[in-house]
């Protein structure tokens, strides 16, 4: 009977031990990321009349507050070259004024800039520094924009 005592209370004391303990609540975290890329639409004018006003406009900006939209002129140059339909041999240089006021060059090539929620049309012109070697006729040529978000 002593021996069977003494089993009982080896029982006992490996129940106390084994048995699991229950905390109270246990709290965790973690951290939650989405990211929203910067989306926004540019449209730029199909044809711009040298002389007169045109615009380019910015829809639905949606881009990180600091960053701006940069519409850029893509030019080796600080104007963009432009021939005569009658004669290819010749050209004629067109100079561009951003939005702002100030002139387009290759060093400060932006025509438009547009902000975190900026949506809207900005007006820029463009002009022929000197026509005296011009003949008479239409002339034509492509403009290159470079659009950036940064």
């Amino acid at each position: 009977m002593k021996t069977m005592k003494k089993l009982f209370a080896i029982i006992a004391v490996m129940m106390v031990i084994v048995c699991p303990v229950f905390a109270d609540d246990i709290v965790a975290e973690s951290t939650l990321i989405y990211t929203c890329d910067d989306s926004f639409w540019v449209n730029i004018p199909e044809t711009i009349i040298v002389g007169e006003e045109a615009s380019v406009e910015a829809m639905d900006v949606n881009i990180a507050p600091g960053k701006s939209i940069h519409v850029d002129i893509s030019s080796p140059n600080d104007y963009v070259e432009i021939h005569s339909a009658s004669d290819p041999n010749s050209t004629l240089h067109v100079y561009f004024n951003s939005a702002d006021g100030g002139q387009v060059t290759v060093i400060h090539p932006t025509v438009a800039t547009f902000g975190s929620g900026e949506s809207g049309s900005k007006q820029f012109t463009t002009y022929i520094d000197n026509t005296t070697d011009a003949i008479a006729g239409e002339y034509t040529g492509n403009v290159m924009f470079n659009i950036h978000c940064e």
